[in-house]
């Protein structure tokens, strides 16, 4: 089976999957800590500094230009450890679509399913690739993100957050590592 075959398998087994799940999902292949971590090119123990919702009414993407109103969410992520890749720089800045900015009639609140929530101060594990255009991204959306909760007891619970993914071959067994 050739790799156009393989996808146009997946899509119309996405499609069908689809037409069963609400429309207020993402969907996406299951993917394991193990090859999440191996595709990616950072992971990181990272606490958020900032995170900054603007409303963009023209971007360019791939050299294109893309009229109409859309939310960017920034976050910038100050790096505690090191997991995999360069030890610096020792900041790392999302560019995500997605949040609620503006004011009065200019308000927008927009919503990418599946897109990882920052809250300033939280601590987290971020897998991160790189994109076709060069930027850092979390790796599988919100599934590359585990947020970090130090308890008073000492204890430590790296858990990832529910989300509203819809995750084709989601495996029955947790991952545990």
């Amino acid at each position: 089976l050739s790799w156009r075959g393989l996808m146009g398998a997946a899509l119309v087994v996405g499609a069908v999957t689809l037409s069963s799940v609400g429309a207020h999902a993402t969907s996406l292949l299951e993917v394991r800590v193990p090859a999440m971590a191996a595709r990616s090119e950072r992971v990181v123990l990272a606490r958020v500094v900032s995170v900054r919702s603007d409303r963009v009414d023209t971007t360019r993407e791939q050299g294109v230009v893309v009229k109409g109103a859309r939310v960017l969410t920034t976050t910038v992520l100050e790096v505690v450890r090191t997991l995999k890749g360069a030890a610096s720089p020792t900041t790392v800045t999302l560019a995500e679509l997605g949040g609620t900015a503006g004011e009065g009639e200019r308000r927008i609140a927009q919503t990418i399913h599946g897109m990882p929530v920052w809250r300033v101060g939280e601590e987290a594990v971020v897998f991160l690739e790189r994109t076709d255009t060069g930027r850092l991204v979390v790796s599988s959306l919100s599934r590359g993100k585990y947020t970090v909760d130090r308890r008073a007891d000492g204890q430590v619970i790296v858990s990832r957050a529910a989300d509203d993914l819809f995750v084709v071959g989601r495996h029955r067994k947790p991952d545990r590592y």
